[in-house]
């Protein structure tokens, strides 16, 4: 849960949130639109595209089933490939 800083402590609205994000992206230098759930989709593709499998991703994340794990994590053909001839060589 994330909080304002003065008081009354209460809960950040989604919108403050959106905004504190769109902040850091720009700091960051990314030029397209940086939002919360990008969060989830950068963090499925680094997990899958550092060795793990889709249904640990899916299990990390919450899914019910991989083909929702699967929107989330984009994997480039050239990680497909190479992934191939590790386990087929």
């Amino acid at each position: 849960m994330f909080v304002i800083g003065r008081e009354p402590f209460d809960r950040l609205g989604r919108r403050s949130i959106e905004k504190i994000f769109n902040r850091l992206g720009k700091c960051a230098g990314i030029d397209r639109k940086v939002y919360p759930h990008i969060m989830r989709h950068t963090t499925a593709t680094t997990i899958l595209q550092s060795g793990a499998n889709i249904i640990e991703v899916q299990e990390y994340l919450g899914h019910c089933s991989t083909v929702t794990t699967q929107i989330y994590a984009k994997i480039d053909r050239e990680s497909v490939r190479q992934s191939v001839r590790r386990h087929l060589v």
